[in-house]
């Protein structure tokens, strides 16, 4: 992926209430939900859809076709506010999914994996890895 640095694409979705730091940049036909914070460095591929309470950290990577942020996908999900922490320096590849948390989880999914490439996952509450 090479976007210039800050680059929105015009195509992009992004609520008002988004915080993104100024040099991220976004691909083509991305949508970003409210709730959701994107810190300085980061690049976040085309096709994307990140939503939720979900806060994203520095010099992530993040290829097309990434789903970040949804409704976990358990049965014991009750609508309760639930959360996705996505640590500083990693990679996740295309169609690659990480849902929120569950509240019988502490109701965040948190991923702290400095430069581990995700391929072809899908990554629910029990993720927990890094310190």
């Amino acid at each position: 992926m090479h976007y210039e640095k800050g680059m929105i694409h015009s195509t992009a979705i992004i609520d008002k209430s988004a915080e993104i730091a100024s040099d991220v940049s976004i691909g083509p036909y991305t949508v970003i939900g409210a709730g959701v914070t994107i810190d300085a460095g980061s690049t976040i591929g085309a096709h994307a859809v990140i939503s939720g309470k979900t806060f994203i950290g520095k010099n992530n990577e993040i290829f097309h076709h990434v789903s970040l942020g949804e409704k976990p996908q358990d049965k014991k999900y009750k609508d309760e506010p639930t959360k996705l922490v996505i640590g500083d320096n990693n990679t996740i590849r295309e169609f690659c999914t990480i849902n929120t948390g569950t509240s019988q989880d502490k109701a965040v999914t948190t991923s702290r994996f400095q430069k581990l490439d995700h391929g072809l996952c899908s990554r629910s509450s029990r993720l927990r890895r890094g310190r």
